[in-house]
């Protein structure tokens, strides 16, 4: 059974893209073709694999909810609505080897949707590839999920039970991962023109073409987050459908018209043993963490090494500063007698942020607080808070050490403004209040480009509108990396 990466982009549908028809018409003709063979292998269920469903940093969702239905209609497209058996019997399937693995897949119920304010329609990113998948075949099942904020390796090793699964219902599954490539090739696009999103667009095309998704490895986080690509994550899922086995790629077109690369690309499983790709992205990742570790500054350092004791004992450590040396838990450290003094007598509000391969892990810190809690102390404290308490991750494990990396950001004293004028989301990080509650954000994150934005976020991460702000104070940072 062959699979595909496919795009998802609404334009695609002729009752939304007619004037854009012609600029696509390589793409449209790809995924008519992709209809076309799916068609002549006859699966029995189909999994879709999209970034643009309940996404969540902890779980790949599956689809659960009571019904698969969805439409277009919120890009223009009123003419059709779609409707779908759920295949309960895979879903059972990868549920059990997800308990026996102890991965990280959860079934997400129609409740839950509700729970979570999400809309238990079918998402475009699911809908686009089976629109075109529909226009030439019907007689499969469905089942539906996300990727996850999760490392390459550990989606690898994940997807790899998507056809554990397949094997033990015994029957014909073909895999879609649905997904655009960088969104910042060039400013007609929904973002900035970034010059990683041609970088990011030509690595993916070239692993296509020579059957070598395992390539795209060798890119920074950093690199992958300016090109804004979507479509990684269910890549990734897709590879580890091929753990341990030989593959092959056909790549059948690839455009990038609007500012957003799209690509339509074929998978099959050959002869010959296959490498396991999930323990070889781990290498190249911990190589990756080792270089960054050895740029970090004395103050990040220290953080790390907080980190590691934290872990390994699930208690404080106990720290000692000395003129040219700190001491954790017993363990002597060299540092400059400037650093440590820094460490002793600074007071400030800090933000510690924990980064696995490049993916931030947690993040906690403070604004506006009163406590004149000398440095080390503070960034001791919100190393175990980012470690342990951000809602939003798991908390981590010692196991996850030799891929971590941390900044630290040290914070001036808030400054009330009058104007958003005065703002500037790469020198100055915000802290809004409605009244009640209050979101910060800190200057100079990858993807923020405007004040909009950043005031945007803010508030979100406050829970109120930017409309609702009644306060509005900037600060800047020294940021030790």
């Amino acid at each position: 059974m062959k699979n595909y990466f496919m795009p998802h982009a609404p334009v695609f549908l002729p009752n939304i893209g007619i004037s854009e028809a012609p600029q696509v018409k390589m793409t449209f003709e790809a995924m008519h073709e992709v209809g076309k063979r799916v068609a002549e292998m006859a699966p029995e269920t189909i999994v879709v694999i999209s970034p643009h469903g309940p996404r969540f940093t902890d779980a790949i969702a599956i689809y659960d909810q009571n019904d698969y239905r969805g439409d277009l209609k919120a890009f223009g497209d009123f003419d059709h609505t779609f409707s779908f058996e759920k295949d309960i019997k895979y879903i059972d399937a990868l549920m059990q080897c997800n308990r026996t693995a102890n991965k990280r897949f959860y079934t997400l119920k129609e409740n839950q949707f509700k729970q979570f304010e999400l809309d238990t329609a079918l998402d475009h990113g699911v809908l686009v590839p089976l629109y075109f998948i529909t226009r030439h075949y019907h007689n499969f099942k469905l089942v539906c999920l996300s990727d996850a904020d999760f490392s390459p390796a550990e989606l690898i090793e994940s997807g790899a039970l998507l056809r554990k699964a397949a094997e033990q219902v015994n029957r014909k599954v073909l895999f879609i991962a649905s997904g655009d490539l960088s969104h910042t090739l060039n400013d007609q696009g929904p973002y900035q023109y970034k010059p990683a999103g041609k970088v990011v667009d030509n690595a993916v095309c070239e692993a296509f073409e020579k059957s070598d998704i395992e390539r795209l490895a060798i890119l920074a986080p950093e690199t992958i987050a300016e090109a804004a690509i979507c479509g990684l994550g269910p890549l990734w899922l897709l590879l580890g459908v091929y753990e341990c086995q030989a593959y092959q790629t056909n790549r059948l077109s690839y455009q990038g018209p609007f500012g957003v690369g799209y690509a339509v690309a074929e998978f099959e499983k050959i002869d010959g043993v296959g490498a396991r790709r999930a323990v070889l992205f781990k290498a190249k990742m911990k190589t990756r963490t080792d270089a960054v570790r050895k740029r970090m500054s004395p103050i990040a350092t220290y953080a790390l090494r907080v980190l590691k004791a934290r872990l390994q004992d699930s208690l404080p450590p106990r720290i000692e500063i000395r003129a040219n040396a700190y001491i954790i838990n017993h363990e002597k450290f060299k540092i400059d007698e400037a650093v440590s003094k820094q460490l002793l007598t600074k007071t400030a509000d800090v933000f510690v942020s924990i980064k696995s391969d490049g993916a931030l892990r947690g993040c906690i810190g403070s604004v506006g607080s009163d406590t004149k809690a000398p440095l080390y102390e503070k960034i001791a404290y919100y190393v175990a808070q980012a470690a342990s308490h951000d809602s939003r991750f798991e908390p981590i494990g010692m196991s996850e050490y030799e891929l971590l990396t941390i900044s630290v950001d040290v914070l001036s004293p808030l400054e009330a403004i009058t104007s958003t004028a005065l703002l500037d989301s790469r020198k100055y990080g915000i802290f809004v209040t409605d009244g009640l509650n209050s979101g910060v954000l800190l200057p100079a994150i990858e993807g923020v480009d405007s004040v909009v934005e950043q005031m945007r976020i803010a508030a979100h991460k406050g829970g109120f509108l930017v409309e609702d702000i009644k306060e509005t104070y900037r600060f800047t940072v020294d940021r030790y990396l």
